[in-house]
């Protein structure tokens, strides 16, 4: 006996052109075309799901960074303190964190600048400054880069004399 399909090709072919629609052309009225280009889409989507989460995290630690050297430390040290502190917060509030309450983000700072001890490298904030308001000139009137360096080699010059 003869097996007839009936109408399950119909639907298949319908779900997949339902997927299509509001694609150009004959993507979203034939079947075939329809088909390729909702396979491609579907995959798009899986990993734009994936690179979704990886672009929050590079949003997430370049705040921390630059929260984290407005405090005078690196990120990377800045992590190492807390790995050494065993503080145990993720990147997302972390961020949150800096970004709604800088003054409790300044205080877990000092936290994993005491873990660091005498390891800690300052983050030269003066010379910071000088190069964010050069590439903004509007923001809030800082020392030149020339004023920061001088700024820097007397603070040297200063603690080699003691």
């Amino acid at each position: 006996m003869r097996v007839k399909r009936g109408y399950v090709l119909r639907r298949k072919h319908n779900r997949v052109l339902k997927l299509a629609k509001g694609f150009r052309g004959s993507r979203h009225r034939l079947f075939k075309t329809a088909n390729e280009a909702v396979l491609h889409s579907l995959h798009y989507a899986y990993v734009g799901r994936r690179d979704r989460k990886n672009d929050f995290r590079k949003l997430w630690i370049s705040r921390i960074s630059a929260a984290a050297k407005a405090n005078g430390i690196s990120y990377s040290q800045l992590i190492h303190g807390f790995n050494l502190a065993n503080i145990k917060l993720n990147r997302k509030m972390l961020s949150e964190i800096a970004i709604s309450d800088p003054a409790q983000f300044t205080l877990i700072v000092e936290q994993a600048k005491k873990a660091l001890g005498e390891n800690v490298k300052a983050y030269n904030t003066e010379y910071s400054a000088a190069k964010i308001t050069m590439s903004n000139p509007s923001a809030a009137v800082a020392p030149t880069k020339a004023e920061a360096v001088a700024a820097l080699n007397a603070k040297k010059a200063a603690a080699s004399n003691k």
